[in-house]
């Protein structure tokens, strides 16, 4: 591995350990609140949360469930 590249895994790593307790979180929150198939109302409303969260402008699609976000 090169210097570059341990570099990058370094930066990685770190970025990753940063927020591995908030993707279990919400890991375990998805899981603890189930779905079925084309009702995922509440998973897509978290998801969407969690992008406009992040600065990005998702757009849940008609049906209510899923969302697109560029």
């Amino acid at each position: 591995m090169t210097i570059s590249q341990q570099v990058l895994l370094t930066d990685l790593q770190s970025r990753v350990a940063a927020v591995r307790d908030e993707i279990v979180a919400v890991r375990r929150d998805l899981h603890a609140h189930p779905e079925l198939g084309w009702h995922e109302v509440r998973t897509t409303e978290l998801i969407r949360k969690r992008l406009v969260a992040a600065g990005l402008s998702p757009q849940v699609l008609p049906t209510g469930t899923g969302l697109i976000c560029d």
